[in-house]
């Protein structure tokens, strides 16, 4: 087992402690089968005690094995220049399909989507954003955000409307394939 899952294993374990009660009954009927005048048979005590000790153990397993697949879910290994082209690459390939959704979308619909498709936008800038600052060197992070050198919009954009949508996407999806060619 990775130690550092101790700190889940230990939370399974408290959180599944009530198990061990029963090995704790168990215990005592036992003792007191003993030391008593109980026509008990032990075997029962000590199915308690084994029945409470692995159900706690399970339990806590179950919650670790449950952490691990977060944890697993949640890494990327983006340690080496092939797997940062390689995500840089599936990030543009969303943002282009972001593109092609907001062209699809229907005229009379826009005003209606609008700020669905400027959620999906804030959401996957905010991914690639926190994305380039914990696994790419240097400030990455403020050169996607950066405008400088791109100069206005196209004339006659308004802010709001599709075309504005698409060219925001474009300008990201630039600075993704300079930082691309800086690998």
């Amino acid at each position: 087992m990775d130690l550092r899952l101790l700190p889940a294993y230990g939370k399974g374990v408290v959180r599944h402690g009530w198990w061990v009660l029963l090995a704790v009954l168990g215990g005592v009927g036992d003792l007191a089968t003993v030391l008593g005048d109980f026509e008990v048979p032990r075997w029962i005590w000590y199915s308690l005690i084994a029945v409470g000790v692995l159900a706690a153990q399970f339990g806590a397993y179950c919650d670790v094995k449950a952490e691990l697949a977060t944890v697993r879910g949640r890494l990327r290994e983006l340690d080496t220049d092939e797997a940062k082209r390689a995500y840089l690459d599936e990030q543009i390939a969303r943002a282009e399909g972001l593109q092609r959704r907001i062209k699809s979308a229907p005229e009379d619909r826009w005003f209606a989507l609008r700020r669905t498709y400027g959620a999906d936008i804030t959401h996957w800038e905010d991914v690639v954003r926190a994305d380039l600052r914990e696994s790419f060197p240097g400030d990455l992070d403020i050169l996607f955000d950066s405008d400088e050198g791109f100069g206005p919009g196209p004339s006659g954009v308004v802010l709001g409307t599709p075309e504005y949508e698409v060219h925001y996407l474009e300008r990201r999806l630039t600075r993704l394939r300079q930082i691309k060619e800086e690998l």
